[in-house]
């Protein structure tokens, strides 16, 4: 928590979205710091936490159909892979089954609509950041969110 209030008093803004693991106390202390941010469950944790339920012999199989649903191009598509693992695969993992539904790969109303207004406040933001680069410096502009500092 110190150093995310410190992180603060420097002059860090609210961050748009945050990536954590899954412990209680990185998320409490990052909602304390930045109470305005989206939160995403750091996949390869998630992956990680999937495969550890499976025995050798399964977890390929399951760990991809669980990677395929969260890397999904769609939330139309996400939902079809999600709902089908959890059927092809609750009866012989119920406990992997039950780590992918309840700690992370939601997709449901809220989530999407997160989804989008962050994807509306990147695509703003990209365009803010290079309109203002093109104004500082006609025709050499740093690419969007690079600082003129670093190399």
């Amino acid at each position: 928590m110190e150093c995310l209030e410190d992180c603060r008093s420097r002059g860090l803004a609210d961050p748009i979205l945050v990536v954590t693991a899954g412990a209680a106390g990185i998320i409490r202390a990052v909602e304390t710091c930045f109470p305005a941010f989206l939160r995403q469950r750091c996949l390869a944790h998630k992956m990680r936490n999937i495969a550890a339920t499976l025995p050798d012999s399964a977890r390929a199989e399951v760990t991809q159909a669980a990677r395929a649903a969260s890397q999904a191009p769609s939330p139309a598509m996400a939902r079809l892979l999600r709902d089908d693992l959890v059927q092809r695969y609750q009866k012989a993992y119920p406990t992997a089954v039950r780590c992918f539904q309840l700690r992370g790969i939601r997709i449901d109303e809220l989530e999407l609509a997160q989804l989008e207004r962050l994807r509306v406040q990147l695509i703003e933001k990209r365009r803010e950041a290079t309109k203002k680069a093109k104004n500082e410096n006609s025709g050499s502009a740093p690419p969007p969110f690079c600082s003129k500092d670093r190399t």
